[in-house]
């Protein structure tokens, strides 16, 4: 009933161009923007829900945001609330990616410098130059040819019914309940699927990498971009124990700082809705020195105690910037 809602919601907004009036009465604050993959997602094979948009449409997101608001480094967000200098007479915008796809480099980059903008990208250390494929996209994957089928969870957890005409939909919520089951981590998801519903031996044959390279990354930061870590290999933080979070928390920002030589200030938490890390990845955070850390919990940081460590953002999904404010 909720979605349904703000379908309808969407349709007004777009139907009557009452968002264009609504831009204009956005409350001041720090508003920042989080994207994952940019491109044609009907070509991709794996997870084509985590597509924000394709090039031209960003373009456009990047012309409205430049529009309404003050576009914001994250280095000077830092310096802002170092020196208690941010003030809420204005509303700043700070762009965000997150997993470091390769396409960030080809389709986001080439916009980010035309239009001289800023952004940050979140990069899980151990995705950067390999052809690892992440358990969400080798789960899309291996689902999407079991279209028609109803797929079980693990264990007395359910099942989802993967249906034709809404394919895509129903990927999305098998995988947004598979990082949400009580006493399973997604590891354990995936390799239930594996052994339960394998894919047949015609969709074996995978893509050359999905991520970016190191030196694809020094290109960026060479024109103004900046790089955050996404830890090393982008667990759900609340799922692993203490030890595991403090390496994958810690070593990322080290890792990230010889490799470019520069001191990596914020960290982005993987997945990062409320239960995907916990009140000990914050702190963590905060220890290892990171200046900023990021959520994807939606929201505007406009309190006089700014969340600095729980940064909140939007997260553009189906082309539709003006959803991911106003709905």
């Amino acid at each position: 009933m909720k979605e349904f809602g703000k379908r309808i919601w969407r349709r007004l907004l777009s139907h009557t161009k009452l968002y264009k009036l609504l831009w204009y009465f956005l409350p001041n604050g720090v508003y920042v923007f989080n994207y994952h993959r940019i491109g044609s997602k009907e070509e991709c094979i794996y997870d084509r829900t985590i597509f924000s948009c394709d090039a031209n449409t960003f373009d456009q997101h990047i012309k409205t945001i430049k529009s309404h608001f003050t576009i914001i480094s994250c280095q000077q967000l830092a310096q802002l609330l170092a020196t208690q200098e941010l003030s809420f007479q204005q509303r700043y915008a700070v762009i965000t990616f997150d997993d470091g796809y390769q396409d960030n480099y080809t389709m986001a980059f080439p916009v980010l410098k035309k239009h001289q903008v800023p952004a940050i990208f979140f990069l899980p250390v151990n995705f950067i130059g390999s052809d690892y494929i992440p358990w969400w996209d080798q789960m899309a994957h291996l689902l999407r040819q079991h279209s028609g089928q109803v797929i079980h969870f693990p264990g007395n957890h359910g099942e989802q019914w993967l249906d034709p005409a809404e394919l895509e939909q129903s990927i999305h919520r098998y995988i947004h309940k598979a990082k949400r089951l009580p006493n399973l981590s997604t590891r354990e998801v995936l390799q239930y699927l594996q052994k339960n519903y394998p894919l047949p031996a015609a969709a074996l044959h995978t893509e050359t990498s999905i991520f970016m390279d190191w030196q694809q990354a020094k290109d960026m930061l060479q024109h103004g971009m900046e790089m955050g870590s996404h830890t090393i290999h982008h667990p759900i933080l609340s799922e692993v124990d203490e030890n595991t979070q403090r390496y994958e928390i810690t070593e990322s920002k080290k890792q990230l700082e010889q490799l470019f030589e520069q001191e990596v200030i914020a960290l982005a938490y993987p997945t990062g809705r409320k239960k995907c890390y916990n009140a000990l990845s914050v702190q963590l955070a905060q220890e290892a020195g990171y200046q900023l850390a990021f959520s994807n919990e939606p929201g505007i940081n406009r309190k006089a105690d700014f969340p600095r460590f729980e940064i909140h953002r939007f997260s553009v999904s189906h082309h539709d910037i003006k959803a991911s404010i106003f709905c």
